[in-house]
């Protein structure tokens, strides 16, 4: 038997190791050696690659967490200190690179996010604007103030630590460039955000005018129009002028199960364009809106943590005291059902005579205990549980008096400081008209924040009065305790003397029932628990008392929320602002305020995108067997490739000006357009939105292409195995072990490849409604070059030159490989999955025979 030499090994080993799940996902941060992997197991984490002096490398994990729903796509800001995770329930969560703090949460989405990109305002835009050194903001306002710090993933029952929030936008030194976050999901969605927190736009693939999907998808219902359209890439140009967007056209007819596997049902690839005139002519403004509105919603929802965080507390401190009083109420109940002659439904529903405030009334005026109050007081609420209960609740009221004054007052002034100078923007209607920012809306949310601001000082108010209230009754009981039990309620020293009764506090206390919660009023909505409970059972059924209640409450704090968006709209009711509502109502109005503020420059925004017809770029190919082989396309990157010269350069880690980023760039692949046929990676190039060249390299026959991405430089890396994976490798395929392989796009080059050639338009959606081409898709027929992974084997050039020496390769130790391959392009890095549970990382930029050679050169010196 013959055996073939052993291929020379470029790139270089860093790290090889096994993973205890398939991965999902998985990024290079574009500023440090760093990689993010998310596996199906639910878990995400972020490792550092560590060199050390002989050259080598190892892995050191920095952190994971375990979201509470899948991660399906990631990315990076482009700085590299924040990760950005989409999930499959549509949510994007913004992570802390060096501890995996949670550092916002937005439900962007509703179905399973597939794409994120962020992208950085031009350097020309680095200038402070006319209000910066004008704002109050900062000189006279602290940051929010959080309850507790939170560590790791979407974990049930908890929140966000807004105490982290400053590093997305600092309080003290404002951004001076916006960051522009856009999002897909599987149901043709894209969203964006400045600086990943406020929504700056929207547009759904499936609705807007202009692109030509009505030529590709037939009319159907409603509910199987949602998952018409997957978006595979959607990125925003360096000048914010335009959007880039890549979707993938899902056969309905085979589409079956979640959103998440909806890729692998793509028969074909398309890209539109959008023009954003009003982001990239407004981008200023739009950066100092949204720096305000960033600080403005952590001090929103820091506000609403503490107030949940103070009602959780008093809670569990008020339990007791509750608990106390509904055993006396059964102890009362029973003498008067004894009294009565048995007890039946009739006495279940008559009050107590005398009531239980009553009995205490008798107490206090003349020191009359009856036999039932006796009994409670010296044996089930003796004196240590009633000390318990009173250290408890005292506790728990002075602590919430100081959170009301200490952190939630200060977070609701920044609020009303943001909003006073988001109104003195809308107020330069010569560069703010156009942007949306509603001078009236802003109006009603600084008149909410005002609101909050009294509520809070209300509140805090009626902490300490319950305080009060609280320890007077408490002083009652103890004594009366001490009376049952036959002692002096002075004590024997003044060490254990008690204080005198305030009788004005106690009437007070009493007055109002022992039942009633006016703090409790003021921290969560207090609904009627019978009333709500019958009239929620078909929606609750099963559930807890306290679980029903604490829907109930979240329901009244989303209509609070509501009725403030709605005042901000202008369409509040007449008196309402008379009457100062409890703190929870006024925060959650102060929110819908807010939101309706911003909805106007997001829904600006939107409204000006203008769409270009989409372009198709290629169809679903065959694999060997003949299955389907669904289409997959990828950001390129930005850079100046023209004519092939290579003097260019492109990476998304690198910041350019509008010249430098000459062509944006779509790499893609669908297989063979025959069974049996090689595969092909494509590479189309864009300039200033319109798609002006393409260009398309087959890889040997007996090898198929798992995944493609560009690199720098006009490069492509892509990943290959032995057609049919290991299945049909082990049975002696021609095509050897699986590799990577480094695609190089540029003429006149070692390796390189004729170059791009010019599109004729044939890839345009047409009236006739053409469709995408299989592979090689849109690249024309001149730009087809075949490559081959043994010198001398092949004519790179077609023309009868002598070959070019082939691309560079390494094989991997499987004969199957796995999507997704990620490549660091700032760094060279690049990770491979091998198999389901191996993971290779490489650096491009070295190999190792060129290693071994200096080495040896240096021994025989």
């Amino acid at each position: 038997m013959a055996s073939h030499p052993t291929p020379k090994q470029h790139f270089t080993l860093l790290h090889d190791k096994n993973m205890l799940a398939p991965a999902s996902a998985c990024s290079w941060c574009p500023s440090m050696d760093l990689l993010a992997l998310a596996t199906t197991d639910g878990q995400l984490s972020l490792s550092r690659l560590e060199w050390n002096k002989q050259g080598g490398a190892r892995e050191n994990r920095l952190w994971s967490v375990n979201p509470d729903s899948h991660v399906t796509a990631l990315g990076w800001r482009p700085d590299g200190k924040v990760l950005v995770s989409g999930h499959a329930d549509g949510t994007v969560v913004l992570h802390h690179v060096e501890d995996g703090h949670v550092l916002h949460v937005s439900k962007t989405h509703t179905v399973a996010v597939t794409s994120l990109h962020w992208q950085c305002a031009p350097e020309s835009d680095a200038v402070r604007s006319a209000f910066a050194n004008q704002s109050a903001a900062a000189r006279f306002t602290l940051p929010p103030k959080s309850a507790a710090a939170r560590v790791g993933g979407l974990d049930a029952g908890t929140s966000v630590s807004f105490a982290q929030s400053s590093t997305l936008v600092d309080h003290f030194d404002p951004p001076t460039r916006l960051t522009v976050l856009v999002s897909g999901d599987a149901a043709g969605k894209i969203a964006l955000s400045a600086f990943g927190v406020t929504p700056l736009g929207e547009a759904d693939l499936t609705t807007v005018p202009g692109i030509g999907l009505e030529n590709l998808l037939p009319a159907s219902d409603a509910e199987a129009q949602v998952l018409k359209i997957v978006i595979q890439h959607a990125t925003a140009s360096p000048d914010l002028s335009r959007v880039l967007v890549g979707f993938g056209v899902v056969d309905t007819s085979e589409a079956s199960g979640g959103s998440e596997d909806m890729a692998s049902k793509i028969t074909s690839s398309h890209v539109a364009v959008a023009h954003v005139p009003l982001l990239a002519a407004r981008s200023r403004e739009l950066r100092d809106v949204a720096a305000h509105a960033a600080a403005l919603a952590a001090a929103n929802e820091a506000t609403r943590e503490l107030v949940t965080t103070c009602c959780a507390s008093w809670k569990k401190a008020r339990s007791g005291f509750s608990k106390a009083v509904a055993t006396l109420a059964k102890r009362a109940r029973e003498e008067q059902d004894a009294e009565g002659g048995g007890m039946n439904d009739a006495t279940l529903t008559e009050p107590l005579n005398p009531s239980l405030e009553d009995r205490f009334v008798s107490l206090l005026a003349v020191g009359d205990v009856d036999a039932v109050l006796e009994q409670f007081l010296a044996h089930e609420f003796d004196a240590s549980a009633a000390r318990r209960v009173a250290r408890s609740v005292d506790a728990a009221a002075n602590e919430i008096h100081h959170t009301l004054v200490e952190k939630v007052g200060p977070a609701v002034e920044t609020a009303m400081v943001r909003l006073a100078e988001l109104r003195a923007y809308s107020r330069w209607r010569e560069r703010m008209q156009i942007t949306g920012l509603s001078e009236q809306a802003l109006d009603a949310a600084v008149v909410s924040s005002e609101r909050v601001s009294l509520s809070c000082a209300a509140a805090a108010r009626i902490a300490t009065e319950t305080a009060s209230k609280f320890r007077a009754f408490f002083v009652l009981v103890a004594r009366a305790q001490r009376c049952i039990a036959g002692e002096s309620p002075e004590g024997n020293d003044e060490q254990n003397a008690l204080p005198a009764v305030s009788p004005a506090l106690c009437r007070a206390f009493l007055h109002q029932g022992l039942d009633a919660d006016e703090l409790g009023a003021q921290l969560e909505a207090v609904t009627n628990g019978s009333a709500a409970g019958k009239e929620n059972d078909a929606f609750c059924g099963g559930i807890s008392d306290d679980e029903r209640a604490g829907l109930a409450a979240s329901r009244e704090s989303f209509l609070a929320s509501v009725r403030g968006a709605a005042a901000a709209a202008g369409f509040a009711e007449a008196g309402e602002d008379k009457i100062l509502p409890p703190l929870w109502r006024a925060a959650a109005e102060l929110r819908g305020a807010c939101a309706t503020v911003l909805e106007g420059p997001a829904r600006a925004v939107s409204q000006s995108f203008e769409w270009r017809r989409a372009f198709a770029v290629v169809s679903a190919g065959v694999d060997a067997s003949g299955a389907c082989v669904a289409p997959k396309a990828s950001h390129g990157g930005f850079g100046n490739w023209d004519g092939g010269s290579g003097d260019g350069d492109d990476d998304e880690g690198e910041t350019y000006s509008k010249s430098d980023s000459k062509y944006e760039t779509v790499c893609f692949h669908a297989g063979a357009s025959t069974p049996g046929g090689q595969h092909v990676v494509g590479v189309l190039g864009f300039h200033n939105g319109v798609p002006e060249k393409a260009l398309a390299v087959e890889v040997p026959a007996g090898q198929e292409v798992v995944d493609a991405v560009a690199y720098t430089k006009g490069r492509v890396l892509a990943l290959c195995q032995p057609a049919g994976g290991a299945t049909f490798g082990a049975n002696g395929a021609a095509g050897g072990p699986a590799s990577v392989v480094m695609l190089d796009t540029e003429s006149g080059r070692g390796g390189g490849f004729g170059g791009f050639v010019a599109l004729e338009g044939q890839g345009t959606l047409q009236a006739s409604g053409r469709a995408a081409p299989p592979p090689p898709g849109c690249a024309p027929a001149s730009s087809i070059v075949s490559v081959s992974f043994q010198p001398g084997d092949a004519d790179a050039t077609g023309d009868g030159a002598a070959p070019e020496r082939p691309p560079r390769r390494r094989t991997l130790p499987g004969l199957e490989a796995t999507a997704p391959l990620a490549v660091g392009t700032r760094k060279g890095l690049a990770a491979v999955l091998v198999g389901t549970r191996r993971i290779v990382l490489l650096d491009l930029e070295e190999d190792e025979s060129d290693e071994d050679e200096s080495d040896e050169d240096e021994d025989g010196e």
